[in-house]
C-alpha cells in the first residue's frame, strides 16, 4: 500500500519514502506517525500542513506535530486523520436552542454543518445521497464526526471518508452499512464463545439489624436470566451466596443492590470475534459469523481500523465493538 505526500496546497510530491515506519490510525487517537532517520527527514522538506493519504481511502491526515529526537537520530511527524480533525469541530445548539435538531437530505445537512470549516481539505460529497432524516436531533456539543456517524446510522448508513486524488481533497459521504463474514475463511475469522454455567442463582441479601432481627431479602435468578424473589433452581441445580449490604437504608435499597450483585455473579455467555488479513471493511460496517459447535450467531460492529507500515510491509487491524482491539 503505497502513501503519497503532498504539500500544503495538495500538490503530490510523490510517494512517501526513506521512511522506518507509519501508523495511522483511526481507532483512539485517530491520528498518525511517521519515524524517518533524521538525515532523511532534514532532506526532505516535509513541514507542517504537508498532506499524507492513500487515494481513495480514509487513510490519510495532515502534518501538525514534528519532534526530533537527536540522541535516536531520529524525526517524528505526526498529525491528526481527517477523522480525527472532524473530532476536533463540534457541533453546537443554535443559540437558544436546546438540540441541534435536522430535517433533510443526508449530504446536504452535513455540507452545511461543514461549511468552510476545514477550507477546502475536507468536503461533503456534491451528489444526493440515498438518505433522509426527519427531525434528527443530535447530541449536545458532539463532534461532527459522532455527530455525522450518529445521524447516519440512524437511517441505516455509515460515514465514509475518501481522498479524492484529482480533487486533492477529503470526502465525506453516506453509505450503505454491509454485514461482512460469510465470504471469509476460518483463517480470517476468528471467534471465542464462553457459555458459563456455574454462577450464583440464590443471593441471600442481608440488611440492617442484628441476629435474628436482620433484614434478609432472597434473590433468584431463572432459567431466562430474570431475578426475582420467587425459587426457580432447588437441590443440586441451586447455588447461593451471602450478600453483606449493612448499610443499605431501606428495603428498596437493599433489594437494588442485590439484583445489581446477582447480576455480576450470575450465569453468563459471552463471545467475540476478530478478523484478519482482510482489507475490505469500512468503519461502520459488522462483522457476523456463527459458530457451529454453540450455533451462537455473533456480530460486531467496525468502530475503528490502524495502517501500520514497516519497512514498506502494511498490516491493517479492525476494532470491533468497543473492547476488541
Amino acid at each position: 500500500m503505497d502513501i503519497i505526500i503532498a504539500d500544503a496546497d495538495g500538490y503530490e510530491l510523490g510517494y512517501l519514502t526513506d521512511i522506518q515506519q507509519f501508523d495511522l490510525d483511526t481507532t483512539n487517537s485517530y491520528d498518525f506517525e511517521i519515524q524517518m532517520d533524521l538525515t532523511a527527514f532534514a532532506a526532505s522538506g516535509y513541514t507542517y500542513g504537508y498532506r499524507v493519504y492513500c487515494p481513495e481511502t480514509e487513510f490519510g491526515g495532515t502534518i501538525s506535530d514534528i519532534e526530533i529526537v537527536s540522541s535516536e537520530s531520529m524525526a517524528y511527524i505526526r498529525g491528526d486523520t481527517w477523522r480525527g480533525m472532524l473530532r476536533k469541530k463540534i457541533i453546537c445548539p443554535p443559540d437558544g436552542e436546546d438540540y441541534m435538531i435536522e430535517t433533510g437530505e443526508a449530504h446536504a445537512i452535513m455540507r452545511d454543518l461543514v461549511g468552510t470549516a476545514f477550507g477546502d481539505l475536507i468536503a461533503v460529497d456534491s451528489s444526493t445521497s440515498a438518505y433522509t432524516v426527519n427531525k434528527y436531533q443530535f447530541n449536545r456539543y458532539c463532534t461532527m464526526e459522532e455527530g455525522f456517524a450518529a445521524m447516519l446510522e440512524s437511517v441505516g448508513a455509515k460515514l465514509v471518508i475518501t481522498y479524492d486524488q484529482d480533487a486533492g481533497q477529503a470526502i465525506l459521504s453516506a453509505a450503505a452499512i454491509e454485514t461482512h463474514g460469510e465470504e471469509y475463511t476460518d483463517d480470517q475469522i476468528h471467534l471465542t464463545v464462553r457459555d458459563y454455567r456455574r454462577g450464583i442463582n440464590h443471593l441471600i441479601c442481608l440488611g440492617q439489624g442484628d441476629l435474628a432481627e436482620r433484614e434478609r431479602i432472597d434473590l433468584y435468578v431463572d432459567a431466562d436470566g430474570n431475578i426475582s424473589t420467587a425459587q426457580y433452581y432447588t437441590g443440586l441445580d441451586e447455588r447461593v451466596e451471602v450478600y453483606d449490604y449493612s448499610s443499605a437504608e431501606s428495603t428498596e435499597e437493599l433489594q437494588t443492590g442485590g439484583e445489581k450483585k446477582l447480576q455480576e455473579l450470575m450465569d453468563y455467555t459471552t463471545a467475540s470475534l476478530d478478523v484478519e488479513n482482510v482489507t475490505d471493511l469500512l468503519v461502520g460496517d459488522y462483522v457476523s459469523a456463527t459458530e457451529t459447535i454453540t450455533a451462537m450467531t455473533i456480530s460486531e460492529e467496525v468502530t475503528g481500523l490502524t495502517l501500520k507500515i514497516t519497512n514498506g510491509d502494511p498490516t491493517i487491524t479492525y476494532k470491533l465493538g468497543d473492547d476488541n482491539a
